[in-house]
C-alpha cells in the first residue's frame, strides 16, 4: 500500500494532463482506518520509523529522485475477505452471493435509471436482484465491460453523449533496466533488504521527483529492487512461514528448511537484530523501472464478437505503450544514473544497465510489460462528453449507477492503486448513507448531474 503523490492528482501543464475532478484530500479521513483494518500502522510513507544510518542512505535529491517506503500487510492481514469475515457474518440485512457473473440488465427507459441486474452460475442458476440503485465495484476491465453491455441493451441510449466509455486504458509498465553489483553482500543487503517496521514489511520506492518530472516533461515513474529467490532456499523459508501463519505446515517444507539450519540462522539474526530479510550472496539484485502511462484515446476496451461461457460479449483490447513512456523510461534511467553517483552508490554497488542510454539508443518500451494495474477507462469528470461518471463516481446520465475502481481515475499517477480505491469505496459508501439519511429526513439531496432522460 502507498498512497497516490499530491502532484499526481494535480493539474500537470507540463504533460497537459488537467487535476483530478474529486480533490484527494477529502479522501484522507479515510487513511488510518485502512491501515487500521491491515495492521500496517500510521508511520510515515516517506520515512520508515527508527531511521537507521543505512536507511538515512536514501537521501532525497530536488533533481533525481525521491523515497519513499510502500507497506506490505503481512500474510495473515494481506486477504480483505479474511480480515473481515467477522464483521460481514454479523451485518444484519446483506446477502454475499460468489460464482455468479452479471449477464443482463433490466431498464426503467421512462425513468432512464437501471432497475434490475440478472446474474447467472457455471451451473446455471440464475440470480435477479432489483434495487433502487446500484454500484459496479468489478475491477477495471469487468466495470467497463459492464458499462458497455448496459449501453448496448439500451441501444446506445445509456451514454449517447459520453464520447470516452471506454477509452483512455491505461496501465503502469515496468521494465528491467539494471543489475547491482554485490561485490560487497554485507553491505548489499543493509541498503536493499526488505526491512521490517513492526513486522510490517516497507518496500524502498525511489520516486522520479517531482522537479526532474517538471524539467523532463514526463510522468512520474519510480524504481525499486527485485531479487530472485525461487531457486534459493529462502524460498523454503518463506513457504514454511507462510504455512504457520495458515495453521497448515507442510512437513516437506519443514524438511527443506533443516537441511540450511545455516541460512536459517543468518536470516533469523538479520531480522531480529536488523529488521530486514537476508538476503544470500547468490541471490542477483535487479533494479526495474514502473512508469505511469498518460492517458490516450487511442488505448480501449470494447466488446468483442467472442462471447464467453455465458454467452456474453468478451472484452476487447486495443492497447499499447506510445512514445510517450518510453520518454518517461529514459528520463527516470538517466536521472537513476544521476543519483547512484550522487550518492555514492556506484562506489559501493555499481550498476550493470541492461538497456542503452541516451538518444539514439533501443527503446526501453519494446522490454517492458504491463504491471496490472488497469485504469481509466470509465474516467471521472464534470463534462458529460468527456467522462464517464462524475466527481460523486454516479454514471452521468443513468444517475443510479456508481461505478468504483481504478477505471475511473483520470490518470494513474505511479503508486499501487489499491490503497486509493479502498478509500474511494469509503467514500462513496459514506456520501451514500449520508444521502439516505437526507431522503429520510424529507430533503432529497440531488447530485448536481442528476437527470431523467429516457433511455
Amino acid at each position: 500500500m502507498i498512497p497516490i503523490s499530491a502532484h499526481e492528482s494535480s493539474a500537470r501543464p507540463y504533460i497537459s494532463q488537467s487535476r483530478w475532478p474529486l480533490q484527494l484530500g477529502e479522501l484522507e479521513a479515510y487513511h488510518h482506518e485502512i491501515e487500521s483494518l491491515f495492521g500496517t500502522g500510521h508511520d510515515s510513507y516517506e520515512h520508515i520509523s527508527g531511521d537507521r544510518p543505512d536507511v538515512a542512505m536514501f537521501p532525497a535529491f530536488d533533481t533525481t529522485l525521491t523515497p519513499r517506503w510502500a507497506k506490505c500487510p503481512t500474510f495473515k492481514q494481506c486477504n480483505i475477505a479474511t480480515v473481515l469475515a467477522d464483521d460481514l457474518r454479523n451485518l444484519p440485512g446483506v446477502e454475499i452471493w460468489l460464482g455468479a457473473t452479471v449477464c443482463d440488465f433490466e431498464l426503467d427507459r421512462a425513468a432512464g435509471c437501471l432497475s434490475a441486474i440478472t446474474a447467472r452460475s457455471l451451473g446455471g442458476k440464475t440470480l435477479t436482484v432489483r434495487a433502487n440503485d446500484f454500484v459496479i465495484a468489478a475491477g477495471t476491465i469487468e466495470t467497463t465491460r459492464l458499462l458497455l453491455l448496459l449501453d448496448r441493451i439500451s441501444e446506445g441510449h445509456a451514454f449517447r453523449r459520453c464520447r470516452v466509455l471506454g477509452r483512455y486504458f491505461q496501465d503502469h509498465l515496468k521494465a528491467e533496466v539494471a543489475t547491482i553489483g554485490r561485490g560487497d553482500p554485507s553491505a548489499t543487503n543493509r541498503l536493499f533488504g526488505y526491512r521490517f517496521v513492526n513486522s510490517v514489511r516497507r518496500d524502498l520506492h525511489l520516486e522520479l521527483s517531482k522537479s526532474a518530472q517538471h524539467d523532463d516533461a514526463v510522468a512520474s515513474a519510480f524504481a525499486y529492487v527485485a531479487m530472485d529467490i525461487a531457486e534459493s532456499p529462502l524460498a523454503d523459508i518463506k513457504r514454511l512461514a507462510q504455512g504457520l501463519q495458515r495453521g497448515r505446515v507442510d512437513p516437506g517444507d519443514i524438511w527443506r528448511v533443516s537441511r540450511n539450519l545455516g541460512l536459517v540462522s543468518r536470516a533469523a539474526w538479520w531480522r531480529i537484530m536488523r529488521n530486514q530479510l537476508y538476503i544470500p550472496a547468490s541471490v542477483d539484485l535487479r533494479l526495474l523501472v514502473c512508469v505511469e502511462q498518460l492517458p490516450h484515446r487511442a488505448n480501449r476496451i470494447s466488446l468483442a464478437e467472442k462471447r464467453d461461457r455465458f454467452g456474453m460479449p468478451k472484452a476487447l483490447f486495443e492497447w499499447g505503450p506510445t512514445e510517450t513512456e518510453e520518454q518517461t523510461f529514459q528520463s527516470c534511467v538517466a536521472r537513476i544514473g544521476a543519483y547512484w553517483t550522487q550518492a555514492g552508490f556506484d562506489r559501493i554497488c555499481p550498476l550493470t544497465w541492461l538497456v542503452a542510454r541516451g538518444e539514439g539508443a533501443a527503446q526501453i518500451i519494446d522490454r517492458a510489460e504491463a504491471c496490472a494495474h488497469p485504469s481509466g477507462s470509465t474516467r471521472m469528470g464534470t463534462v458529460v462528453e468527456d467522462s464517464v461518471v462524475d466527481p460523486d463516481l454516479w454514471c452521468h446520465e443513468v444517475p443510479n449507477v456508481a461505478a468504483l475502481s481504478a477505471s475511473v481515475f483520470p490518470t494513474a499517477g505511479s503508486a499501487n492503486p489499491t490503497f486509493t480505491i479502498m478509500k474511494l469505496a469509503l467514500w462513496l459508501g459514506d456520501s451514500y448513507l449520508r444521502r439516505l439519511s437526507s431522503q429520510v429526513a424529507g430533503v432529497v439531496a440531488k447530485r448536481p448531474s442528476m437527470r431523467t432522460v429516457p433511455i
